[in-house]
C-alpha cells in the first residue's frame, strides 16, 4: 500500500535592496518541488518531482558591513 504525505512548506526569503543587503525585501512560501510517498509505517518509499514546479536557483552574495 502506498500514501503520500504534504511536504511542509519553506519560506524564501529576498534581499533585493542593495544599500541595505541584510534587510529582508519579500518573503515567497512554497512547498518543495518533490512528493514522497509512504508505506503504512510511514517510510518514505519513493518520491517524484511535481509537474510543472517552478524552479529556483540559490545565489549567495558575499558582502561587508554593519552587524544588524
Amino acid at each position: 500500500m502506498k500514501d503520500s504525505i504534504l511536504n511542509p512548506m519553506v519560506d524564501i526569503v529576498l534581499y533585493n535592496d542593495t544599500l541595505n543587503p541584510a534587510k529582508p525585501t519579500d518573503t515567497i512560501h512554497a512547498w518543495p518541488g518533490y512528493q514522497y510517498y509512504c508505506n503504512s509505517q510511514g517510510i518514505v518509499i519513493d518520491s517524484i518531482e511535481v509537474k510543472d514546479a517552478l524552479s529556483l536557483h540559490r545565489k549567495t552574495m558575499t558582502w561587508y558591513g554593519k552587524t544588524i
